[in-house]
C-alpha cells in the first residue's frame, strides 16, 4: 500500500481502515490517502480516502498517536460514540466500476467454508418506542456491542437466515430468493417473541450488505458464492422474561464454497437426541435448533458420517430432515421420476428443497410433499440433502444402529446420482446466471447509493 504523501499522525485505526479499503476495492497498489488536515477536528471526525475504485469512507473515533498498533480492542473503543446527528452521511460509496473485480487477496480456487474479512456488516434497529425499523447502517468492525443482560444471549431470543449471492458471467451480482428467505425469517420471529421484518426492509438491508461486500463475491468460474448470514436478536438489557423496548437486525457476509463438499455422504440417524418437540420450534431457524445437534454431529462426523438425520420425535417412525438440510428422496420407473419432501410440521421450510422441487416439475417429473414413513427409505433410489449451505448433496448411505440396518443407494456410490446432479446442474445454472431465470428467483444488487434520506446514519461498532 503506497501513501499518496499526506500525514497519518492522527489515525490510530488508519491500517485497519486501508486494509479494509484495500480489499473492497481489490485494486494491487491502491493508494489511500488520510489526511489530518482539520477534519479530525470537527467534533471528533476524521476522514479517511481510497483511491483507485474511489470508494471513500467517513468514520468517527480515528484520532490517535502516530505509529500506535491496530488492535481489534482499539478498535472498538475508538468506535463506541454515537456520531453527530447533523452530518449529512457517513459513508459513500463511489465505485467507478460497479460491481469491481473480486479481490486478489483471495485464493479463488480453495474458497473454502471459514469466516474471511470483509469490508463490513449491516445493522438495523427497531425500537418499542417508535415501532419502526431504523434505516440499515454500513458498519466496519466486525463486532457487535450488545449488553450482557439482552435477551439474546440470556433467554435465546434469535433467528437467522442463510441466502448466497452470485456472479454472473456477465459480471451482475444477484441474490437468490431472498424473499422467501424474508418470510422465513418472519416465521421464525414470531415463535420467539420478535417484530418481523418487513419483506422490503429486509431485502434493503441484505443489498446493502451484498453490494458494500461485492468485492469478495466469487469470481463467476469458481462457482463459490457470497454467503449472506442475516441474524436477528433482542438487544436491549432485560432482567425479566418479558419482551425487551428494542431488536437489532444485522447481515453479514462471507465468501464461500460448499459446506459439505460435493462428494456422496454416509448418514446416520440420530436415535439418541431429539431435535425438536412434536408441538415445538422445530419450523423456526433458531439457535436453539442447532447448537444441541453440535455434539452428536461430532460424534457421527468422527465415526465415519458426514451427516445426521433426525426422525419424528414423538413415534420415531417417519422422517423429519437432516441437522443441516431438508430430505429428499427420489424414485424412479423408467423414464418416469418422482421426488418426495417431507411435509413434517416440525421442519424447517427449505428454499433449496423448494427449488429442487420447482425444478424437477420444470422437467415434467412428479413431485410430493407428504409424511415419508422411515420403511420407505428403503425404496428410494437416491436421497438428497437440500440446503443454502449444502446445495444439493448426495446420500450415499442411511443407518440406523438400534434395528442394525443400513441402507444404500447404488447411484450415489461414488459420485452423485443421475437425478441429483441433473438438478444440481440446473439450480447452479440458474443461481449463476448460466441459465434463464424462469422462475424470477434472481434479485439484482444495484451499486450502494449513500447521502441524505439514504438510509446511512453512523459507522460504529
Amino acid at each position: 500500500m503506497h501513501n499518496a504523501g499526506l500525514p497519518f499522525s492522527n489515525y490510530v485505526v488508519r491500517a485497519r481502515v486501508l486494509h479494509c479499503l484495500s480489499l473492497f476495492t481489490g485494486v494491487p497498489g491502491l493508494k489511500s490517502v488520510c489526511s489530518d488536515d482539520g477534519l479530525g477536528s470537527r467534533n471528533g471526525w476524521g476522514a479517511c480516502v481510497a483511491g483507485g475504485r474511489g470508494l471513500s469512507l467517513h468514520m468517527e473515533g480515528l484520532k490517535g498517536r502516530a505509529g500506535h498498533d491496530i488492535k481489534r480492542n482499539a478498535w472498538n473503543e475508538h468506535l463506541t460514540r454515537q456520531p453527530p446527528q447533523n452530518t449529512g452521511f457517513l459513508i459513500t460509496a463511489n465505485m467507478a466500476a460497479y460491481p469491481p473485480e473480486p479481490v486478489d487477496t483471495i485464493d479463488w480456487r480453495q474458497v473454502g467454508f471459514k469466516i474471511r474479512e470483509v469490508a463490513g456488516h449491516v445493522e438495523s434497529h427497531w425500537s418499542k418506542a417508535t415501532g419502526t425499523w431504523s434505516d440499515p447502517d454500513f458498519v466496519v468492525s466486525p463486532y457487535l456491542r450488545i449488553h450482557g443482560m439482552a435477551p439474546a444471549l440470556n433467554y435465546g431470543m434469535q433467528c437467522y437466515e442463510g441466502m448466497k449471492a452470485f456472479r454472473s458471467p456477465d459480471n451482475v451480482i444477484n441474490m437468490f430468493r431472498p424473499g422467501m428467505n424474508a418470510e422465513r425469517m418472519q416465521h421464525s420471529a414470531s415463535f420467539v417473541s420478535m417484530p418481523e421484518v418487513p419483506v422490503d426492509h429486509y431485502l434493503k438491508c441484505c443489498s446493502l450488505a451484498v453490494g458494500m461486500n461485492a468485492a469478495y463475491v466469487p469470481p463467476y468460474e469458481t462457482g463459490a458464492a457470497l454467503y449472506i448470514r442475516p441474524l436477528l436478536y433482542g438487544s436491549s438489557a432485560q432482567l425479566g422474561l418479558n419482551p425487551p423496548e428494542e431488536y437489532t437486525l444485522v447481515v453479514y457476509c462471507v465468501p464461500t464454497g460448499v459446506y459439505h463438499g460435493t462428494e456422496p455422504a454416509n448418514c446416520l440417524i440420530l436415535e439418541d437426541f431429539d431435535r425438536a418437540a412434536p408441538e415445538g420450534t422445530g419450523s423456526a431457524k433458531i439457535g436453539g435448533n442447532y447448537a444441541p445437534t453440535l455434539r452428536h454431529s461430532d460424534a457421527a462426523r468422527d465415526a465415519g458420517y458426514g451427516i445426521t438425520l433426525h426422525l419424528d420425535s414423538k413415534t420415531r417412525s417417519a422422517v423429519d430432515e437432516f441437522s443441516t438440510s431438508a430430505f429428499i428422496g427420489v424414485k424412479k420407473n423408467g423414464d418416469k421420476v418422482k421426488l418426495v419432501a417431507s411435509s413434517s410440521k416440525n421442519v424447517i421450510k427449505s428454499v433449496t428443497a423448494d427449488s429442487a422441487l420447482r425444478i424437477a416439475e420444470s422437467f415434467g417429473w412428479e413431485t410430493e410433499s407428504r409424511e415419508i414413513p422411515y420403511d420407505e427409505i428403503k425404496e428410494f433410489d437416491e436421497v438428497i440433502a437440500a440446503g443454502t449451505a449444502a446445495a444439493l448433496l448426495p446420500i450415499k448411505s442411511i443407518t440406523m444402529k438400534s434395528k442394525n440396518e443400513k441402507i444404500t443407494f447404488a447411484a450415489a456410490e461414488t459420485e452423485p446420482g443421475p437425478v441429483c446432479a441433473k438438478l444440481l446442474e440446473t439450480l447452479r445454472g440458474i443461481q449463476q446466471g448460466k441459465l434463464e431465470d424462469k422462475h424470477g428467483w434472481l434479485y439484482k444488487v444495484e451499486k450502494p447509493v449513500f447521502g441524505r434520506g439514504t438510509g446511512v446514519h453512523r459507522a460504529g461498532p
